[in-house]
């Protein structure tokens, strides 16, 4: 429980930090509200700011992520990891539609193309533990786009494609009817190794991309989702 206080602190911290941006860092600020002559700089560096800040606020709270299903102590963490997953989308949908040249090449990035994945895989497991709600995924649209982030990468990142795939192929494995799947990218191809296979052992590239991708929040989750998928079915 202590450990848990500091999760809860440390979140405060972050929103506080937030709270605290100025106008045109904040995402909600129209373009029209920031002068022309600056409006380049600033929306690559709003970008990478919201970017960094959700990023790091979906792996505070990640590891309570499923806890969070079945134990209303741990509900806080997976509201707010599942509204970071968002805000991590926003700022990559907002700053395409900006046409910055910066735009065109930011997907070289693996930072950027990790904190995509990261706020996947929190739309994935919410998925997942939804899959037999009555009110369906009302986050099937977010995730469906992070999938496309991560399809329009892979021209220039390797890793993105094994990243899509990966995070294709959870979904597939615990909820495989999801709407998800079947307006899923087409250029990106679902593994068909089996769905009862041990995450937490995976096999040659795949293991070091796991690594890569803080493996220690990811296997924590496949572990969690495991018992949380019996326990709300």
């Amino acid at each position: 429980r202590l450990d848990y206080e500091y999760v809860r602190e440390t979140d405060d911290k972050y929103r506080a930090f937030l709270r605290e941006l100025p106008d045109f860092f904040q995402l909600d600020t129209p373009s029209t509200a920031i002068r022309p002559s600056v409006q380049g700089g600033i929306f690559v560096q709003r970008y990478m700011l919201n970017l960094m800040v959700h990023r790091n606020m979906c792996k505070l709270h990640l590891p309570y992520f499923a806890r969070g299903a079945v134990d209303s102590s741990f509900v806080y963490s997976r509201d707010a990891c599942l509204l970071a997953a968002r805000h991590i989308i926003q700022a990559e949908k907002s700053l395409k539609s900006e046409g910055l040249p910066f735009s065109t090449t930011r997907l070289r990035s693996l930072v950027i193309i990790r904190s995509v994945f990261l706020a996947s895989i929190v739309l994935v497991l919410n998925a997942c533990l939804k899959s037999g709600a009555p009110d369906g995924d009302g986050d099937a649209g977010c995730l469906l786009d992070s999938w496309r982030i991560l399809d329009e990468a892979q021209d220039q990142s390797a890793t993105a494609s094994k990243l899509l795939d990966l995070s294709m192929q959870v979904l597939r494995s615990h909820a495989p009817n999801h709407i998800c799947l079947k307006n899923a990218p087409k250029t990106s191809t679902i593994s068909s190794e089996p769905a009862n296979r041990d995450l937490s052992k995976p096999k040659s590239s795949l293991g070091d991309m796991r690594q890569d991708i803080d493996s220690t929040y990811l296997n924590q989750q496949w572990q969690a989702l495991e018992g949380r998928m019996d326990l709300t079915n």
